[in-house]
Order: C-alpha cells, then structure tokens, then sequence
C-alpha cells in the first residue's frame, strides 16, 4: 500500500511541475482513496492481506471490488495517456509540416 501511495504521490508531484492540470486532476482522487485507505487500517493491524481474514468473504468480496476498480481506473487512464500522446504527435508533425512549406 505504501509504495502503490508514493509512487502515485510522485506522479502527482511531477505532473504538477509539468503543468499537466488535467491528468493532475485525474490522478488526485487515486492518491486521495489509497491515503484513506492507509489510514482506515488499525495500527496493529499485520495489513491489508492479514493471513487470518483471508477466509473471510466479506473482506474478500471487498479486496476484490477494490482490485477491479484500481483495474478499471488504470485502464482508462492508460488510453488518456496514451489519447495525449498521439494528440501530442500529431500537433507536433502538423508544425513541423507547415514550418517546412
């Protein structure tokens, strides 16, 4: 949980710096549901796969909603990165084409 926090804390950081609003603005609601996440959970707590609630199917139903969501909201994020970068592309080879006639 903490590595997953950081590394889209950082993403975070660096799109901020970038001046990337928008994909900060996408981004901003993961960081701010795995914080809560990290919170929620008690101190003496082993984690969030504890070997001894694994049984239980409340708490799997639950792990397994929140993996489908992490999945789903990656995909997406996947093709908005991936739209910007063709866009990006495409208005790059438009410029260079019009500096070249």
């Amino acid at each position: 949980m903490i590595p997953k926090l950081g590394s889209h804390a950082l993403l975070l950081i660096l799109l901020l710096l970038g001046g990337h609003w928008v994909m900060f603005l996408f981004n901003l609601p993961m960081v701010m549901w795995l914080y809560y996440e990290l919170h929620r959970q008690r101190r003496d707590h082993p984690g969030m796969y504890d070997p001894e609630d694994i049984q239980s199917r409340e708490l799997l139903r639950v792990q397994l909603r929140n993996c489908m969501i992490y999945l789903g909201y990656y995909l997406i994020m996947f093709f908005v990165g991936l739209f910007c970068l063709i866009s990006s592309v495409i208005k790059l080879s438009r410029s260079s084409e019009a500096s070249e006639a």
